[in-house]
């Protein structure tokens, strides 16, 4: 009975890491539309019930990244084993079977879009745009050069125009600050996301390995 015990704490300990739960401050960004329009006195938003829909919006785009998360390590599963970082990953590390991880993607965007269509029906429109672009990106965008820092950034995008719908209003409606800071932090995503993406090929797998020379053609292109 012991060992049972701590084979499931340890699964779940490993499961709550392959979320990746450092990653969820990103979905702040929801908080976005709420926090110019409660800053513009002629938008009269209270704040109170803004919240409540604000706070689960953010939540429920954090169960869908860590479903996204666990489904992208997923497909990197034989690269990541020869990566000399992502190696140590709970995936990759064998702490987590690939049917285990799986599942629990599975019922991440299971419980985020219904929970999307429960809170919001625009809201659950872009929820499900995020997913889509995002298990897209996993399969086959980014690999492809450059187009792969977009859609990280177009990410970004997507969640400050959820924030906005889940009032069930387009985001013009929060102006002026919210539409000035959309216009310019798609630049600011973007460079944060080509730092990130430049920062993990600095890492790649030493030299003769697949991942390498995946890394090697992808640094070729960018630069």
């Amino acid at each position: 009975m012991e060992p049972k015990k701590i084979h499931k704490t340890n699964l779940f300990t490993s499961l709550f890491v392959a979320m990746r739960p450092l990653q969820w401050t990103k979905n702040a960004v929801v908080f976005a539309a709420l926090g110019f329009g409660f800053g513009d006195s002629t938008q009269q938003i209270d704040l109170l019930a803004g919240l409540l829909l604000v706070v689960p919006a953010a939540l429920l785009f954090c169960l869908c990244s860590s479903g996204v998360y666990l489904i992208n390590d997923l497909m990197d599963l034989k690269s990541d084993r020869e990566h000399p970082a992502k190696r140590y990953r709970p995936l990759a590390s064998g702490r987590i079977r690939p049917i285990e991880a799986a599942v629990a993607a599975a019922v991440l965007l299971a419980i985020a879009l219904g929970g999307g269509w429960l809170l919001s029906r625009p809201f659950f429109m872009v929820l499900m745009g995020y997913t889509a672009l995002q298990i897209v990106y996993s399969l086959i965008l980014k690999r492809v050069a450059l187009l792969d820092v977009f859609i990280i950034a177009a990410g970004f995008v997507l969640r400050a125009i959820a924030g906005a719908a889940v009032f069930q209003e387009p985001p013009s409606r929060f102006r002026p600050g919210y539409c000035s800071a959309h216009s310019c932090w798609p630049s600011s995503w973007h460079s944060a996301s080509a730092g990130r993406r430049r920062d993990h090929w600095r890492t790649r797998p030493p030299p003769g390995s697949v991942s390498a020379c995946r890394s090697t053609i992808y640094s070729c292109s960018i630069n």
